[in-house]
């Protein structure tokens, strides 16, 4: 094993433990985790988001928040990050030739308004969702707002360039999260016993500079075929939008035709923790059954010409296991974690150099 040793801390003091896995792809990880820790900018969790069992009123409680983040994106305020120029930059100082050096660029943060073409339309009050013909109706109300996320994502970055929009932590963000939260619970609904309860989260930081990543090679795709256990954290999506295997999932047909599916570009710090009940896995070693019915879903609903089988991203959708947990804990205490805690802060230790770092706190 590595002895390196990735702990998660929560707001109640919680603590799960894990230990690096010793893997080429698991040290690639482990160095944008260190990167972006040593980033002289502030880093914290966040991107934080939680599938806990089912509960009817747990449901509705989730589709009023996202009503209410919608209303305050479309009447929001967010920051744009503009570059200051230098005679505008209290630490530059003209003709300082006996302590001269280069030029850091410093940014001032400026209101900026959501104009209307960025706006979300989502009803309030929630739909049923008893019987199945009314959850596959709620499933493709749930696909159109991802969809809309997607888009205003998207197309707010190109917009304003070479300015940025900061929407780090806005109601849009939530708004995702949210989503996918409600896709996993509408799945849960007539399962008796549930499969799974994962997390996730990642490292960010105040600016888009320290927001480490790296490009997957072909070798690095080969392994996300991976076949979670419980305990497991894997590589997350870390993706705006959806792969093909979120396509396939939630049936998103229009999504596939529309061009819009999105495979894993990067390797970023992201991560999924995975809570399993062990009598639901099925003993596969490789999701190589699951890659063959997604494919099966692209042929059956004529999508072939949209989505090419030999790009080997596309069929790169099962992270590899980065890590795994050392201190034992069952689904049940994963769930009054999700339920009572926030991830606060992270922490890496390896015992190889002893070496510590630290993120800051979310805020």
């Amino acid at each position: 094993m590595s002895n390196i040793f990735y702990t998660l801390v929560f707001s109640k003091g919680t603590k799960l433990i894990y230990e690096v896995q010793d893997t080429p792809i698991a040290k690639k990880w482990t160095e944008l985790l260190i990167a972006t820790m040593n980033s002289r900018f502030n880093s914290y969790p966040t991107g934080w988001w939680a599938h806990p069992d089912y509960n009817d009123d747990y449901f509705e409680t989730i589709w009023e928040k996202m009503f209410l983040d919608v209303c305050a994106w479309n009447n929001s305020e967010v920051q744009q990050l503009k570059s200051r120029n230098m005679n505008e930059d209290p630490a530059y100082q003209l003709g300082d030739y006996k302590k001269w050096r280069f030029y850091k660029h410093s940014y001032r943060k400026e209101p900026y308004i959501v104009p209307e073409e960025f706006h979300i339309k989502m009803e309030q009050k929630c739909p049923p969702r008893e019987t199945k013909k009314e959850q596959e109706k709620l499933q493709i109300i749930l696909n159109d707002l991802h969809e809309r996320f997607h888009e205003i994502s998207e197309e707010m970055s190109s917009w304003i360039k070479p300015n940025r929009v900061l929407i780090a932590d806005s109601p849009l963000n939530r708004l995702n999260t949210d989503i996918h939260t409600l896709e996993h619970l509408l799945h849960q609904i007539d399962n008796e016993v549930h499969y799974s309860n994962n997390c996730c989260f990642y490292l960010d930081g105040p600016t888009k500079w320290d927001k480490h990543s790296t490009p997957l090679t072909e070798e690095d795709y080969k392994e996300f075929n991976y076949t979670a256990n419980h305990g497991d954290m894997i590589i997350g999506y870390h993706t705006v939008g959806k792969n093909l295997q979120h396509c396939w999932h939630d049936n998103d047909i229009v999504l596939v035709k529309k061009g819009m599916v999105r495979p894993q570009l990067k390797l970023a710090t992201e991560v999924i923790c995975i809570f399993s009940q062990e009598e639901n896995l099925l003993g596969h070693t490789d999701q190589s059954h699951q890659i063959e019915k997604m494919w099966d879903w692209v042929l059956e609903n004529n999508l072939s010409e949209y989505v090419d089988k030999n790009d080997i991203r596309h069929s790169a959708n099962y992270g590899p296991c980065v890590a795994k947990i050392i201190n034992p804990i069952t689904l049940k205490e994963v769930n009054k974690i999700y339920h009572e805690e926030k991830l606060k802060h992270v922490e890496l230790v390896d015992q190889n150099t002893m070496l510590k770092w630290k993120s800051d706190d979310y805020r």
